[in-house]
């Protein structure tokens, strides 16, 4: 209030002052919301101006923005996942344009804002299209807080100009997924949360740490880059490990293969989904199911693009907790499990 009021007692034909006010909103922390004054606090200005000023006036004030009664994109779920948070958005005013949404994150220390400017602690996680997204590799039990934005290019007047949502806050109890270490046929990274297939010839399957995969719950791969497809390659989640096995094509394991070909328990499935490619995210999610005859299954949904695959697996006894793996001939492939 007191640096708008002193922007508007600038007694001059320059905006300056003007513009600073509205570039310090690109400023303030994610975690920050301005004071709601009183009724009798909020300053009213009329005027009485000629009318061909009008047209000339409203095009000059809306160059600076424009008020809304709420913001046109809210975020609706923050679902928690193993070393992630999963995002879920959804525009308000419809009738708002939109050419790509952005989403930003900033890492809250004891329930606080991190100090510093908004390019050193605030990232940006995400822009284009979709009304979802999962940020990974974040830090078990530490609190987040995200907003999502709206951009248009006929509303934006510089490349700062973006419409946001109120802050949400969310934390992951989860730990994050890991490779096992010690393949040679695979180059971890520190995180182990991301598997480079390199040129040594042990194609071997390479599997999780542990079992670390509940079911109930959902579990992506995301294809960071992509190699030569070979009809053995495959992602997915088993019951047991089998050491020296080529692929999860197999008893015991769902899988799919690079070529988009969805297998249980080594049986080919009728629909398939897109083959793999760099940018890709495959997505598993579980939910236990009785079948006939009272025998353990797991219904297991398979998502890739806008497609998804639907299957029953049956098991050999009642299982909650799988271990997940992935098998690639040739060099080249890097996935990230999360």
């Amino acid at each position: 209030m007191t640096q708008g009021e002193a922007a508007l007692q600038v007694h001059s034909s320059t905006t300056e002052k003007l513009l600073d006010l509205r570039d310090a909103a690109a400023r303030v922390h994610l975690g920050s919301l301005p004071e709601v004054p009183s009724l009798n606090d909020v300053p009213c200005l009329s005027a009485n101006l000629p009318r061909h000023v009008i047209p000339g006036l409203e095009l000059h004030l809306s160059t600076h923005g424009a008020v809304a009664a709420q913001p046109p994109v809210r975020i609706e779920d923050i679902v928690e996942r193993p070393g992630a948070l999963h995002l879920r958005w959804t525009k308000v005013d419809e009738d708002y344009p939109v050419d790509e949404y952005v989403v930003q994150c900033s890492e809250m220390l004891d329930g606080q804002q991190v100090q510093g400017s908004v390019g050193d602690n605030v990232s940006i996680l995400y822009r284009g299209p979709k009304c979802e997204f999962t940020a990974v590799r974040l830090v078990c039990g530490t609190r987040y807080s995200f907003r999502a934005g709206i951009r248009c290019s006929e509303n934006d007047v510089d490349d700062d100009a973006t419409v946001w949502s109120v802050p949400q806050v969310g934390s992951t109890s989860l730990p994050s997924h890991e490779w096992s270490v010690g393949h040679l046929g695979f180059t971890l990274n520190r995180q182990r949360d991301m598997a480079l297939r390199n040129a040594i010839t042990d194609a071997s399957v390479l599997y999780s740490r542990s079992a670390s995969y509940h079911c109930g719950q959902s579990i992506a791969f995301r294809v960071e880059c992509a190699g030569q497809s070979c009809r053995m390659d495959s992602i997915g989640l088993c019951m047991e490990l089998l050491p020296d096995t080529k692929t999860l094509r197999r008893c015991g394991a769902l899988c799919i293969g690079s070529s988009g070909a969805v297998f249980v328990n080594g049986k080919e499935m009728t629909n398939q989904l897109p083959p793999l490619a760099a940018g890709m995210t495959v997505t598993f999610e579980t939910e236990p199911v009785l079948g006939h005859g009272g025998d353990f299954r797991l219904r297991v949904s398979v998502a890739c693009g806008e497609r998804e695959v639907v299957s029953d697996w049956p098991l050999q006894q009642p299982q909650l907790k799988l271990f997940f793996g992935c098998s690639f001939l040739h060099a080249g492939w890097e996935l990230l499990v999360f």
